[in-house]
């Protein structure tokens, strides 16, 4: 396996073989990380895109059902995840834009709330402010789940 092709293509199969990853990590992975020669990166990347091994639109799709599942967040820092992730921004509006920021606070909310049920009401509700704050979510959105909550 002398061939630069190959040896960059066995590299990113390994490195898929974890989870998934957008064209932009692996581009990164092979040229920074492996000193891979941008245009054969380039190439392994087409190679793998053209078997469907990668495909940025349903890496998003899964990113984001997954962040949404278990580590809730606006969809603010959503789009910051996904740019981070080189993401295009066009992309990254379509799949947000059906989210809504008040079923995602309330969706993290219900996953903690519990663990604050003893705590006296002014510090539960600290803590669930800060909680949402964390995760991209602004006063507006934690005053509508706080009401939802807590009539």
């Amino acid at each position: 396996m002398d061939n630069p092709f190959d040896k960059a293509y066995a590299l990113a199969v390994r490195y898929l073989a974890r989870r998934a990853r957008s064209c932009f990590e692996m581009q990164h992975y092979l040229s920074q990380k492996k000193g891979v020669d941008p245009l054969i990166a380039n190439r392994v990347i087409d190679r793998l895109v053209d078997l469907g091994y990668m495909d940025d639109r349903e890496f998003a799709r899964q990113f984001i059902r997954e962040r949404i599942r278990f580590k809730p967040k606006s969809r603010y820092a959503l789009g910051y995840e996904l740019k981070a992730k080189g993401i295009d921004e066009t992309l990254t509006a379509e799949l947000l834009d059906p989210l809504d920021d008040a079923d995602l606070a309330m969706e993290a909310a219900l996953q903690r709330i519990d663990q604050w049920k003893r705590l006296a009401p002014e510090d539960q509700k600290k803590k669930l402010m800060n909680y949402l704050r964390y995760r991209g979510f602004d006063y507006t959105t934690f005053m509508v789940v706080w009401e939802k909550l807590f009539p």
